[in-house]
């Protein structure tokens, strides 16, 4: 029993030896081991294994932002001087890559339409249009039956109203549109030159709407009523009076043939910009498909532009407030010397300070006048030292040229540049600079301006155009904006009142 016993307990021993195998482990490597059976002598190789990086949980925040450059608002386009009165072209708009859409009264918005459903963006562009409107010296009348809203373009144009005649009530607006058929008239029977003439119609489809309820009302037939009238006058604005310097601005939410006052007038609009509503009213305007179905998806304040020539284009509106037709006001004030107290409204017979004409361009044959063709000015620091066309066509436009670059000198220490190297002189008087460089100039008081809210001094304009052009191009480039070009600076800064 006992042998038994023993010869078991022996069985026992050698089997838990196997079990427990005792191994000698050998690096291969930062992660990978051998291990070795120190009875067996067999080895087993464990392959280096790759570190498990956590992922952490706002991975999604990780990703570097993509920053976009700010469309300016007016008051900032205002502050800077890139917009101001007398100027020979209106800014149609911004283009996505803050580069800015120029053209002319005479061409690009001779007779325009602006569309969009509530809260759209439209009566921000038609106010924009409006100040612009001003700064050409045009007479405008305003016909808004929804003049006394809150909201509305009549509210905004606050002081600015005296330089504009508002019809609000139906009958104030009938006799608008009876008056508008005596100046067209007389325009017709003398020669030039004529003070620009703007009619805008804000609610253009309520208006029409209004005289066909009347019409109604008082038991007369469709054909009867006023809105007859109306839309053929617009009509004969559009066909016929661009020549006489007389042009019309229309603000619509329906499209539609019976909507806007009949084929002719929708089809005569010289060019477009659709806010945002749905592609069933749009594509009425907008011919194209790829650009009617998209502006649904419109954004407050982005557009669709289809100009006199029939090409597209996305452009963003400048955002505007009210506090910008005080700031407006007090620019026109400074030119004009109004005999008038301050008005809220000035009645449709009442006589309105007139805004000085624009210069004359030269004439080049019967009827035909030059068109200013300035360079467009790039807002942004994305693409330094390029220049293109302005009101020619979208076309030439997309297509941009490089601007001369600035010679190269040593630079002189900015420590050591004053506010009277800069000052206005005679020598600054004669001297001619590139659209390229009053563009990277206005962009640097620009961005002074937001930060401080004050108008930057020329050394502060010069510093921040150094730090732009260096971050963007190198410190070369920026040794370009040397004393030799101290005049330069100045004549620009001068330009705009900086």
């Amino acid at each position: 029993i006992g042998l038994v016993a023993l010869m078991g307990a022996l069985a026992l021993f050698f089997r838990l030896m196997r079990m427990r195998k005792s191994v000698k482990v050998v690096r291969i490597s930062d992660k990978g081991i051998v291990l070795i059976d120190e009875i067996s002598g067999k080895p087993t190789i464990i392959a280096p294994q790759a570190p498990a990086t956590p992922k952490p949980a706002n991975a999604a925040s990780l990703k570097p932002a993509s920053v976009k450059a700010a469309v300016p608002k007016l008051s900032e386009l205002l502050a800077t001087g890139f917009l101001y009165p007398g100027m020979p072209q209106m800014l149609i708009g911004v283009r996505e890559n803050i580069t800015p859409r120029m053209g002319s009264l005479q061409e690009e918005v001779k007779c325009v339409g602006v569309g969009g459903r509530g809260r759209s963006g439209k009566t921000n562009t038609m106010f924009f249009y409006t100040i612009q409107y001003l700064f050409q010296g045009a007479e405008i009348w305003l016909a808004d039956p929804h003049f006394n809203k809150a909201s509305g373009l009549t509210t905004m144009l606050g002081p600015l109203r005296k330089y504009i005649r508002v019809a609000g009530t139906l009958d104030e607006i009938q006799q608008m549109f009876d008056d508008l058929q005596v100046e067209i008239e007389e325009r017709k029977s003398r020669q030039g030159p004529y003070r620009p003439f703007v009619f805008i119609g804000d609610e253009w489809n309520g208006i029409l709407e209004d005289f066909d309820v009347e019409a109604e009302q008082q038991g007369l037939k469709e054909k009867e009523s006023f809105s007859r009238v109306a839309a053929a006058l617009i009509v004969k604005i559009e066909r016929e009076m661009a020549g006489y310097d007389m042009y019309c601005a229309l603000g619509v939410h329906d499209w539609t043939d019976k909507a806007i006052g009949g084929t002719a007038l929708r089809r005569l609009i010289h060019s477009v910009l659709c806010h945002r509503m749905t592609a069933d009213y749009s594509k009425h305007i907008l011919e194209d498909k790829a650009w009617n179905s998209q502006t649904q998806g419109l954004r407050t304040g982005h557009s669709i532009f289809r100009d006199n020539e029939g090409i597209y284009e996305k452009l963003i509106m400048p955002y505007c407030t009210r506090e910008d037709a005080v700031t407006v006001t007090r620019m026109l004030e400074t030119i004009v010397e109004s005999t008038q107290p301050q008005q809220d409204m000035i009645a449709p017979g009442e006589k309105m300070p007139e805004l000085p004409m624009r210069p004359q361009q030269p004439q080049l044959g019967p009827g035909r006048v030059e068109v200013d063709r300035a360079q467009t000015i790039d807002l942004s620091t994305s693409r330094p030292g390029q220049t293109g066309p302005l009101s020619m066509s979208a076309k030439e436009a997309v297509t941009r040229v490089n601007a001369p670059a600035l010679d190269e000198d040593e630079e002189e220490p900015l420590e050591d540049v004053k506010e009277e190297d800069l000052a206005d002189s005679a020598e600054a008087e004669k001297i001619q600079f590139t659209a390229a460089e009053e563009a990277e100039l206005l962009h640097a008081a620009m961005q002074l301006h937001q930060k401080s809210g004050k108008v930057p001094g020329r050394v502060a304009i010069l510093k921040q155009v150094r730090a732009n052009v260096q971050e963007r191009e190198g410190e070369k480039a920026a040794r370009r904006w040397n004393q030799k070009h101290w005049p330069k600076i100045a004549a620009i800064c001068s330009k705009y009142g900086l």
